[in-house]
């Protein structure tokens, strides 16, 4: 039995779509015809009116009047004996009272009853059918009614044609202090966005400061913090004005927003925050929003250099550009071509990125018989192949890379640039709790900071001292990026086959099939399904992590976030934080910083108290001299230096000395960041927590105190490493407000 469902299975949330859909589904159903059975004699009379269809129902109505015993129930069914209505004749009919003066309660005989349409077949025959009280039953007559597909699946192209997105998550902010309340009443849960336009309607009342404006704005599309919307409160709420009868202006706390998703990506998340007069701003509500349609695509464009005279040619195969740029949808690029060297040989091919960091280095290494056609008295022409695979997941969103040939002599020769556009790694997944990551160096106080933060109610963490059980950097970096695609090694063992000798060649065959469908299977949907799971299995890791202590007695009844340490960024893991920003749109990032000159100290403090030659991610083996010594550091201090720049419209910045120093402000400072919790009451509670005494944090500390970890750098460093240090960190110390005179 099929049913109309197949073709009509929605949720409207606008008044306006409702009416129009609801009439032009009641036009999708014909009744055929009303047959009506002839000569019962066991009834004094009986009539089935026209049926009439209103609001995707059925309405059947008349009247039957027994004769030889009482009419019980009007029971509908189909053909099947499928019951699927029944009802008393009890609706008075005067009419009929006035022919049966004689028969007890005649006046009582008339009955209506409603049928779903969604519940019936496409072409259905209904039963109407009289059950006496001496339990007979007498078919009363047939209609048959049919649903028209031609007009539905017209009706089904228009409505997803103007069908553009569905809404996946409202998040109310829960710590709104400055407000008496706020309410978003659309669009609600699952509602439908039309036309790639959302209307977002509500309240807000402020308790002390008047509000100057009501923002929307995303960070999904390419400008960060892009304003999509605004208005002000001014619409009138007789609902709000009961609630708050002694609040002034309480009766026109309403609000409208209409914003238009053009041009956001197919998953975004839009932030409506209100503006006070004093300039600051309160994040009120988070909205996800699903895009159907919507497809922002990667765009590669390629800028070549002009051939130098070192080259007899050099050619980009892969990938094609037919325009000015290439729409790329996929999470990797396929870089390939050829390229010959004159007098001296190119050795290989680097890719480079905007700060002339190497990425990846190619070798010349596959053979191309048609290069050897075109230059056959050059001699090794037909080894002048060169193919790679790039994840752009480890790149930023918007960037620039740079093919450089090295030549035999050490010289280099500049090929062409690829400016890199993607939209960001979103998957559908709601996650249960949102993460809080601190970025930061080794010895910069991380692990007093998350002592502190797993003091609050609502920050869940890996209590066990040092707090680095590293679940998001093991999902993103060890499952997701480990597994979204099969690099090319260096050297590969076949150096002697043509590259269109594509299933010899050393890399995942997947990315040689032909059917697009399966191209993008693998190369785009396997990586967001892929993210999905990397974020599902998060959650249910912390979710073990919960359960067992609550079992010790040491669970979170209601937490909001889950904080976790990212120790020293370096050009293999940077990417961490921009992965965990684009899968987390919602995710917050405290990024901890030291005086470098006293961090430095503590490192080396640190490894001679262990005897360590690699520590925090800094390899100091062959390092020789002080010069190197801190020339390995300062690189890992450019790393958080620029995690700040990029980030800082939306990351907090501590300061060691500021949280040691004035713990109460800064900690304030923080959960404000965090919208959560920071009465006075709840700070003296996490800092009384936090002082009792614990051994590890003790043996963790490389100063006799801690007021003596403060500009340490005066006392262990000897002069000369004292102006190296300052000569190396000042760009940063300055850039993060110390001075080379601090201290």
């Amino acid at each position: 039995m099929q049913s109309p469902n197949q073709y009509i299975d929605f949720k409207i949330s606008s008044h306006d779509w409702s009416l129009e859909i609801s009439h032009i589904y009641d036009s999708m159903w014909k009744i055929i015809s009303v047959d009506q059975t002839q000569n019962l004699e066991t009834f004094c009379g009986f009539n089935i009116d026209f049926p009439r269809i209103i609001n995707r129902e059925l309405e059947i109505s008349g009247w039957v009047l027994g004769k030889i015993s009482p009419v019980k129930s009007i029971i509908i069914s189909l053909e099947e004996n499928a019951i699927l209505e029944m009802t008393s004749p009890n609706l008075i009919c005067e009419d009929i009272a006035n022919i049966f003066v004689q028969i007890e309660n005649a006046e009582q005989s008339g009955f209506s009853i409603k049928i779903n349409l969604q519940l019936l077949p496409i072409l259905t025959t209904l039963i109407v059918s009289a059950k006496l009280e001496n339990g007979q039953n007498h078919e009363l007559g047939k209609i048959v009614l049919e649903y028209d597909k031609k007009t539905a699946d017209k009706f089904l192209l228009q409505y997803y044609q103007q069908k553009t997105g569905r809404i996946i998550s409202i998040e109310q902010q829960s710590c709104l202090e400055n407000f008496h309340g706020f309410h978003i009443d659309l669009p609600n849960l699952q509602d439908i966005i039309f036309e790639n336009h959302l209307e977002i309607h509500g309240w807000i009342l402020e308790k002390n400061i008047p509000i100057s404006r009501l923002v929307v704005k995303t960070e999904d599309t390419y400008q960060p913090q892009t304003i999509l919307a605004t208005t002000i409160p001014n619409l009138i709420r007789e609902d709000v004005a009961q609630l708050f009868p002694d609040i002034e202006n309480a009766q026109c706390a309403g609000f409208f927003l209409n914003v238009n998703l053009e041009e956001t990506t197919p998953i975004c998340y839009l932030e409506i925050s209100a503006f006070l007069e004093d300039n600051t701003e309160h994040l009120l509500a988070i909205i996800k929003i699903q895009n159907y349609y919507q497809k922002i695509p990667f765009k590669i464009s390629q800028t070549p250099e002009q051939l130098s005279s070192k080259l007899h040619g050099f050619h980009i195969d892969f990938p094609i550009f037919q325009e000015s740029f290439l729409e790329h949808e996929f999470y990797d690029l396929e870089i390939s071509g050829w390229i010959l060297g004159k007098d001296i040989p190119v050795s290989q091919i680097e890719i480079v990125d905007s700060n002339h960091h190497i990425l990846k280095i190619i070798p010349i290494q596959y053979q191309r018989s048609d290069v050897t056609q075109s230059f056959q008295a050059v001699e090794n022409s037909n080894l002048s192949g060169f193919s790679v695979l790039i994840n752009l997941l480890m790149l930023p969103m918007q960037t620039t890379i740079s093919l450089v040939a090295r030549l035999a002599d050490e010289s280099q020769v500049n090929l062409t640039h690829f400016n890199i556009q993607r939209f960001p790694l979103h998957t559908l997944y709601q996650p249960t709790l949102k993460p809080l990551f601190i970025n930061s160096l080794g010895r910069s106080g991380t692990t007093w900071l998350m002592h502190l933060l797993a003091q609050h109610l609502s920050i869940a963490t890996y209590k066990n001292y040092p707090y680095e059980l590293p679940v998001l950097e093991h999902y993103v970096h060890n499952v997701l990026i480990h597994n979204s695609f099969e690099f090319q090694p260096d050297q590969i063992p076949y150096p002697d086959l043509d590259v269109n000798d594509l299933f010899k060649l050393n890399r995942h065959r997947m990315y040689h099939v032909k059917e697009e469908s399966l191209k993008r299977y693998f190369r785009k949907q396997q990586i967001e399904e892929l993210a999905y799971f990397c974020q599902e299995q998060i959650d249910k890791y912390i979710e073990q992590i919960l359960n067992f202590q609550k079992r010790i007695g040491e669970g979170l009844e209601n937490p909001i976030y889950f904080a976790e340490k990212l120790i020293n960024p370096s050009r293999d893991t940077e990417y961490l934080s921009r992965l965990i920003w684009e899968l987390y749109p919602q995710c917050k990032e405290i990024i901890l910083v030291r005086d470098f000159r006293d961090m430095f100290c503590s490192i080396l403090s640190f490894m001679k108290k262990r005897d360590l030659k690699i520590c925090f991610g800094l390899d100091f083996q062959h390092a020789q001299t002080e010069e190197e010594y801190v020339k390995i550091t300062k690189e890992r201090i450019n790393f958080i230096w620029d995690c700040w720049e990029t980030r800082k419209h939306k990351a907090y910045l501590v300061r060691y000395e500021d949280l040691i120093e004035k713990p109460l402000p800064i900690l304030k400072g923080i959960f404000e960041y965090l919208n959560l919790d920071h009465d006075e009451a709840t700070l003296q509670m996490i800092l009384e927590k936090a002082s009792l005494r614990n051994a590890e944090m003790t043996d963790h500390i490389t100063s006799s105190t801690v007021d003596a970890s403060l500009g340490r750098w005066k006392k262990d460093l000897n002069p000369a490493l004292q102006r190296l240090c300052n000569e190396a960190f000042q760009p940063a110390l300055e850039a993060f407000g110390y001075s080379v005179e601090s201290y």
